[in-house]
């Protein structure tokens, strides 16, 4: 576990420029020892490839003494004093600045990612700090080096070029087998793959679980499910009326936000909000948000009221969405009164790409078809069912693969 994000100083770090042979250089190769308090080292823990020197990223890893541990190097002749290309290169100094780097990694085998790096932003010169602090993971993340399943997301600007750090990886491939080209298309055969498969926090419906969901969910096809990597979550308050699922479906039921009888008035949304916020800090990034009815309205409404400043200002930015059996919140067809948080939310068209499953007797069947205006280019499958999550049909099961199709050259 780590127990302390990196310190950052105002001094360069050795490691950074390992073309200069130092002395010091040559006394821990001979002597094959190193000083963790001068040097910005990389381990080799998770038997990750190194990166080509020549890679079109800014930072490559290379091996040091003493083994596994590698130093990161950085691509002057792209990012640093390149003919005609001087910006922010003085001295042979580099200019690094983070904006919103996040990093989750495996708690233990067999569990879920936790929380590793939050939000960090700020200029950097150097990298210090104790055992365990985050040296390796954070100089990792600059040089794309993925430990199995770790996700990260943000952004570099390096010599006033920005750069994505965003990525997942999942295994240890041929070149050749990649879905896409990381770093430089050269002579290099063993690459780490980053594989761009949307996660989605799933929302369930009014008085149900996450457990109910993740089982209403099997009633599409694995080649489906496989493609998406979902983490579902327990509304905020327990149920305070009969569920309709009751009967179908085991206790305990849950709800995210709660009304009047008359549904003129709505309470405890902005601690919804505030619980869903926590809950994608400590469990994120997440690429987007798939929900059913209740689950779904808010889902929908979320975008635009992140857009607006008025939540999940701390998390990345919502880019899908999967609306199943939804509405639009304060819409004429829906039940509910607008919050005032949610009073700009469909102010201006909603851009990120989104998908609606409507059932043909479903109860919420006006809404959600009012929602789709608030969309730009909305997939929609229609099913003839009512308010449930139906199994795909042919010409559904099409366009929900062409969804995630678009997703994903995203």
């Amino acid at each position: 576990m780590y127990s302390q994000v990196p310190k950052w100083t105002l001094s360069p770090s050795p490691s950074l420029y390992p073309a200069r042979a130092t002395q010091a250089n040559r006394r821990r190769t001979k002597n094959k020892v190193h000083d963790p308090k001068t040097e910005s080292l990389a381990s080799d823990e998770n038997e990750l490839p190194t990166n080509n020197t020549n890679s079109n990223f800014a930072f490559s890893t290379g091996a040091i003494s003493p083994s596994p541990h590698r130093a990161v190097r950085f691509n002057k002749r792209r990012y640093g004093s390149g003919r005609g290309d001087r910006r922010g290169w003085k001295g042979g100094k580099i200019c690094l600045a983070l904006k919103d780097l996040r990093v989750a990694v495996p708690e233990k085998i067999g569990s879920g990612l936790q929380a590793f790096l939050q939000g960090v932003t700020g200029e950097v010169s150097a990298i210090t700090g104790p055992p365990d602090s985050g040296k390796s993971t954070l100089l990792d993340v600059l040089a794309w080096r993925f430990g199995l399943n770790k996700r990260q997301t943000g952004e570099m600007v390096i010599n006033e070029h920005q750069q994505s750090l965003s990525g997942y990886a999942t295994s240890v491939i041929d070149r050749e087998e990649r879905r896409e080209d990381i770093g430089n298309p050269g002579k290099g055969k063993i690459q780490s793959k980053i594989l761009k498969k949307p996660r989605f926090l799933c929302l369930h419906g009014f008085r149900t679980s996450s457990e109910i969901l993740r089982k209403q969910l099997q009633r599409w096809p694995e080649t489906v499910l496989e493609k998406f990597d979902l983490v579902f979550i327990d509304a905020p308050y327990k149920a305070q009326g009969r569920s309709m699922v009751q009967g179908f479906y085991d206790p305990p039921y849950f709800e995210w936000f709660q009304f009047t009888e008359d549904y003129s008035e709505v309470y405890n949304f902005e601690e919804c909000l505030d619980y869903i916020e926590d809950f994608m800090i400590k469990h994120g990034p997440f690429d987007g948000l798939m929900g059913f009815s209740q689950g779904g309205i808010l889902s929908a409404a979320l975008p635009g009221m992140q857009s607006d400043g008025v939540a999940l200002t701390k998390v990345p930015k919502i880019k899908y969405l999967i609306i199943m059996s939804g509405g639009k919140l304060g819409g004429t067809g829906s039940k509910f009164c607008t919050p005032k948080l949610a009073a700009n939310a469909f102010s201006t068209p909603v851009q990120c790409p989104s998908l609606h499953i409507i059932g043909e007797t479903d109860f919420f069947k006006e809404s959600g078809i009012e929602l789709l205006d608030a969309f730009v280019d909305p997939l929609v499958i229609h099913h003839q069912k009512g308010h449930t999550i139906a199994s795909l049909d042919e010409k559904g099961l099409k366009t929900m693969l062409s969804f995630i199709e678009k997703i994903e050259e995203m």
